[in-house]
């Protein structure tokens, strides 16, 4: 076949066989055809650019549109961040249809999430958190940083995105009580937290980890599960390390002898363990073991077992003779005790009875007991002593209580004769009393012999008064009166006038008096003691008397000064019986109602939902208000051993203590424990308790008032520095208040001691026992 091209008419010319040129003509149409298509398509191709404000968004949309488009083609540039559409004319409109239409549901959000775990999540490679979290969830969204950080996402992911945040990142704030403070500050802490932060920093799961010292917290932040892993390593580090106590029951003898000849802490290496052992020898006696959770309970098996070791034996010597046979030699016999082992202790019988001769009730509530016994022995707020007027203004029980004060008595005598000539005679005058168990001094000066007043009745009256109205004044509870009287005047004008100043106060101060409540007349001398008790019955229990004071005693009264610099009055707390001293706090029990106590907290013994509407919480919950059952509802449900603060509403106080109502008494201690912690965040002094467990929870009144006071003594113990001064226990019901008055006068009674009715030598050691025989002369 032969094949031509002319130039001139732009034609081809075939000639050949038919078929071939037939065949040949065909293909070189397909040709043609096809090379016209191609011109034409290079004609229509166009591009397209689109301006983004963010790189971070470009490559988003990019990502999210590319295998959508497929038929154009794709370029970006990141600065500026620019997307180019280039294709056939038609396919590029198409697809910038389909990029304006991804980029209209885009949207941009905050991540919902806390300051610090945003803080957190920024110093994270952002676009390979979106891979590894977003995109297998196939949720299309990514994170944003330019000045705050957001969630770029289309509409319908924006709160998806926003919840996979949540449950990928997580924050934790643990809360520490003073003592967990405190182990923070030492060295094995620094050591634990820096294995904590280097196992953080390795893992491909950070976490932070922040100390805040005020207050005191630690903060951990970063991905949920290596937040939740140090959480659990930290709390279970604390609870290690927490103070905690065990009482350990022993007799008194091994304790006396675990104190003064066995040193356990030595003996057992407990100091470098942190373990302290404390004698307590109110009943039940015993050592109170405190330590941390970690080394307590190993403590408190090789206590035990040392205790086992200890035995005792007492013996008794009442033959004439015997007794002084002891004393001499108790010497010789402490040494000889102490070279095998044993301690040797001496307890001399003294036949000093105390004698309560009689007890009245005032009009006025107030009550009057008369006693025989050493007033240096009587339990009491405020003792009186006398002070004459005269050259020797300091003698016989005066100088005696004064001794006994561990106070300089000739410089104290001295300093009274130089301002006596400044004092009026029935002056009242409250001191220290130093190291006596007594909170005031009452100085009461009469008149003496030689003073120029004459001895009219009055006098003495004026001073009784005084007394009276200075333990008022300084918030006493009780008083304790000893025999007053100026020198000259007969035992029955001195009993009979200070009994009708005391009826005369009654008189006075019927709607007057706050705190005073009993008063006292204590006489050593059984004949003046049993002559106030036989005046008391015919004066106080005839009503006529009271009305028959003579009207000479309402003159006015001076009330008290000050003595010079060391003798200045102090004002100590209120007290009301029956009250006990815990570690020089004073816990006060009542009875009444606690929804009227003027404490700056009150203790709700509530549910974990803390809406109890029955018995105490429920009387608690009416009394203080709605606002306070919101406050309740807002903080939501608590664990079993929960403890949250509210306002006091409605009540005179500031604050409502909730605690999930204990159903134990180990739970009541450690409800108590975290009750008085949080007094002290809050910096209160003063807070009154129920009676807790008495009630739902069924425990026994004796047990639960027990579980309070370990709780108080265990808080106390390791918290010396508290800002708690007063506690107050109030209970209802009157069977649980008298269960409660007899335990809180056994532990007075505990607490200041009694005198001992047999000669004793107790042996004690942890090897056979020696015997002892008396040597007599």
């Amino acid at each position: 076949m032969d094949l031509q091209y002319s130039d001139q008419t732009k034609k081809i010319i075939m000639v050949g066989k038919q078929e071939i040129v037939c065949e040949t003509s065909r293909k070189m149409r397909d040709i043609l055809k096809k090379a016209k298509d191609e011109i034409e398509q290079e004609r229509t191709i166009v591009e397209e650019k689109i301006q983004f404000a963010r790189a971070v968004e470009l490559a988003f949309v990019f990502n999210h549109i590319k295998n959508d488009v497929q038929e154009v083609k794709l370029s970006r540039s990141k600065s500026p961040p620019v997307l180019t559409v280039k294709g056939v004319k038609k396919k590029v409109k198409l697809a910038l249809t389909c990029i304006n239409s991804f980029q209209s549901q885009l949207r941009n959000r905050p991540l919902g999430l806390s300051p610090t775990l945003e803080g957190f999540i920024r110093t994270l490679d952002l676009e390979k958190v979106a891979q590894i979290h977003f995109v297998p969830n196939n949720i299309k969204a990514t994170l944003v940083l330019k000045g705050k950080l957001d969630i770029l996402a289309i509409e319908g992911d924006v709160q998806k995105a926003q919840d996979k945040l949540k449950q990928v990142f997580g924050d934790e704030t643990l809360n520490l009580t003073p003592e967990q403070i405190a182990v923070t500050e030492g060295d094995g802490w620094k050591v634990f937290l820096g294995e904590l932060e280097a196992e953080a920093k390795s893992s491909s799961e950070g976490c932070r980890i922040e100390l805040l010292k005020n207050p005191g917290s630690v903060m951990l932040t970063g991905f949920t599960n290596m937040v939740t892993d140090i959480k659990i390593k930290l709390c279970d580090y604390l609870d290690k390390k927490r103070l905690s106590s065990q009482f350990i029951p022993a007799t008194k003898e091994q304790v006396d002898f675990v104190e003064n000849c066995l040193d356990l802490s030595e003996l057992l290496d407990l100091k470098n363990q942190g373990i302290s052992l404390l004698p307590v020898r109110t009943l039940p006696t015993g050592l109170k073991v405190t330590g941390t959770a970690e080394n307590l309970n190993t403590a408190v098996s090789a206590i035990k077992k040392e205790l086992l070791s200890i035995q005792s034996e007492t013996f008794t010597y009442d033959k004439p003779g015997e007794a002084l046979a002891l004393i001499k030699q108790n010497d010789s016999l402490k040494v000889k005790a102490g070279d095998n082992g044993c301690m040797c202790v001496l307890e001399f019988v003294t036949n000093e009875t105390s004698t309560c001769l009689s007890k009245h009730k005032l009009p006025n509530g107030l009550s009057l007991t008369i006693w025989q016994k050493d007033i240096l022995h009587q339990r009491a707020d405020a003792v009186v002593c006398q002070l004459c007027n005269c050259s020797d203004p300091v003698t016989g029980v005066t100088k005696a209580i004064l001794t006994a004060t561990g106070i300089d008595v000739p410089e104290m005598i001295n300093d009274i004769k130089s301002i006596m000539g400044a004092l009026t005679e029935e002056t009242a005058l409250a001191i220290s009393a130093g190291t006596l168990p007594f909170k005031e001094l009452i100085l009461a000066v009469t008149p003496g012999v030689g003073s120029g007043v004459n001895p009219v009745v009055g006098n003495l009256q004026s001073v009784v008064m005084n007394c009276l109205e200075t333990a008022e004044v300084n918030q006493c509870q009780s008083i304790a009166f000893p025999t007053l009287g100026r020198p000259g005047s007969t035992l029955d004008q001195r009993v009979r006038e200070t009994l009708t100043a005391i009826l005369e106060n009654c008189k006075e101060t019927k709607s007057k008096n706050k705190y005073l409540q009993h008063i006292h007349l204590v006489e050593k001398d059984g004949s003046t003691a049993n002559k106030f008790k036989e005046m008391a019955q015919m004066m106080v229990v005839s009503a006529d008397s009271i009305n028959k004071v003579d009207a000479c005693l309402k003159k006015s009264r001076q009330m008290p000064t000050t003595l010079k610099q060391g003798y200045v009055p102090s004002v100590p707390a209120m007290l009301l019986l029956p009250t006990v001293q815990i570690a020089g706090k004073t816990v006060m029990l009542k009875k009444g109602d606690i929804t009227q106590e003027s404490t700056e907290a009150i203790v709700n013994s509530n549910n974990n939902s803390l809406d109890l509407n029955s018995g105490v919480s429920g009387a608690i919950l009416k009394a203080a208000g709605s606002t306070v059952k919101d406050e309740c509802k807002k903080i939501g449900s608590q664990a079993n051993d929960g403890v949250v603060v509210t306002g006091g509403g409605q009540l005179q106080c500031l604050y409502i203590m909730h605690m999930v109502g204990p159903k134990t008494a180990p739970l009541i201690t450690a409800a108590v424990e975290k009750t008085l912690g949080k007094c002290d965040q809050l910096n209160i002094a003063t807070v009154a308790f129920p009676a807790i467990g008495t009630g739902n929870a069924g425990i026994d009144f004796r047990v639960a008032i027990n579980a309070i006071f370990v709780g108080m003594e265990n808080y106390f113990l390791k918290n010396t520095a508290s800002s708690l001064k007063t506690i107050n226990i109030v209970a209802f019901e009157t069977n649980v208040h008298d269960i409660f008055a007899t335990f809180f006068d056994e532990r007075q009674q505990m607490s200041s001691g009694g005198t001992e009715v047999i000669f004793i030598i107790i042996i004690l050691n942890v090897a056979p026992i020696m015997s002892v025989s008396p040597v007599m002369k």
